[in-house]
């Protein structure tokens, strides 16, 4: 009589059958963490556990962020599930207080207050997607409810970043009770202390009386009053936002030839503590959909 049970282990060892499994899972975005959305640590225990090879893994954690604290002791419980150097490398260089907040490696923690808004990640950029909702950085007379991406960092910085692209806003379509004139698109960089002492930088793509405007418009808030409002019309291209800090002085800086000359749009001096967040996010108060896709990011001190 043929060994069924023996014929089969011979033809798949336990282990080579689920790496075999998984493989063809992932290829087809069928295991238990959907493809896009942020790992938890045992979807992470699960991938390494099955055998997936290290560059899938690290695709994943980098391009889905992860909702887990990296502290020693669930670093340590990932090394025993046979995790490589490489993958406890790029873990160790994550917060280690995500308090279940997803974490977009090289770009920060991802913020979404409202809930409704995502984010995807690609080689060197992140596209943000905001639905037909207000969604604003507006300290006092507006909201600040928009998504952000933001990192801590401390002292002095120059933040640069590639807004490649910002859906086009509609006239017409503003929300309602806002009252607006205008329909407003942003990708926006953001210098953060708090929902009222905060500097925006905005790349924007607005439309007034059927009359598209795109400008690059730098403002800041201290204790939930605007004390500065400077703007510049551009082309709508792509466009390189970058904020510097020295001291208390902030600058907003644009480039439209891929950083070979910069153009100043504002300079204010606020009073924020030394420690800060940076980082982006996505503006609308139109019904329809906007989608901004930022490139490159940098960070450097001054």
């Amino acid at each position: 009589m043929i060994n069924l049970q023996t014929n089969i282990s011979s033809i798949f060892r336990p282990s080579q059958f689920v790496i075999a499994l998984w493989t063809i899972m992932l290829s087809l975005g069928l295991n238990s963490s959907a493809i896009g959305q942020p790992l938890n640590e045992g979807e992470l225990q699960t991938l390494i556990c099955a055998g997936i090879d290290d560059e899938t893994v690290l695709n994943r954690i980098k391009k889905d962020g992860v909702v887990f604290n990296c502290d020693a002791p669930v670093l340590e419980r990932i090394k025993k599930s046979g995790a490589s150097e490489n993958v406890l490398d790029c873990l160790r260089k994550l917060p280690a207080d995500l308090t279940g907040i997803p974490y977009v490696a090289d770009w920060g923690t991802f913020v979404d207050p409202v809930g409704d808004c995502k984010y995807e990640t690609e080689k060197d950029g992140l596209t943000i997607v905001v639905p037909g909702a207000y969604h604003d950085v507006w300290p006092g007379q507006g909201k600040v409810n928009a998504p952000m991406v933001l990192q801590d960092v401390e002292g002095d910085f120059s933040f640069e970043v590639l807004v490649k692209s910002v859906t086009p806003a509609v006239t017409g379509t503003m929300i309602p009770e806002l009252n607006a004139r205008t329909a407003f698109h942003a990708g926006t960089l953001l210098v953060w202390q708090d929902d009222k002492n905060l500097i925006r930088f905005d790349r924007t793509n607005m439309n007034k009386d059927k009359q598209a405007i795109t400008s690059c418009y730098f403002h800041t808030f201290q204790d939930g009053l605007r004390t500065a409002e400077q703007s510049q019309l551009v082309d709508d291209r792509p466009t390189h936002l970058r904020l510097v800090r020295k001291g208390n002085l902030f600058t907003g800086s644009y480039s439209q030839d891929n950083g070979v000359t910069w153009k100043k749009v504002g300079e204010k001096s606020l009073s924020l503590a030394a420690k800060v967040k940076i980082g982006v996010a996505v503006l609308n108060n139109t019904n329809l959909p906007c989608t901004v896709n930022f490139g490159s990011l940098t960070i450097g001190k001054k």
